[in-house]
């Protein structure tokens, strides 16, 4: 029992050390969950925004449009089929394209 208590002893730092490096990555945002929210808000400040992973794009979309500040004329909703539509389909209006991957009715 008493060389068990030493290996739990001597193993701890390195299950502690684990416990930190996931906390810190968190690369499922499980422990930061206002990652979408900062992702959006740089977004909205015009701001180029790189190397994005594993982000809700449906949560992401919703912190942009509770963002915006005036209301466009067109609005693109739909899956990534709609993602190429751009302002130059619209010429003359204000144009938003807030599409999905994979988006599905519920969207």
């Amino acid at each position: 029992m008493k060389k068990f208590l030493i290996k739990i002893i001597f193993l701890s730092p390195i299950l502690i050390a684990v416990i930190v490096i996931n906390y810190i990555g968190d690369a499922a945002n499980l422990f930061h969950p206002d990652y979408e929210k900062k992702i959006a808000t740089y977004l909205l400040k015009k701001y180029n925004v790189t190397n994005v992973f594993n982000a809700n794009e449906r949560i992401l979309q919703k912190y942009i449009i509770e963002g915006y500040s005036n209301c466009p004329d067109v609005i693109t909703l739909g899956s990534s089929r709609t993602m190429l539509i751009n302002a130059g389909f619209f010429p003359g209006k204000k144009f938003i394209n807030n599409s999905v991957s994979g988006a599905c009715l519920e969207d």
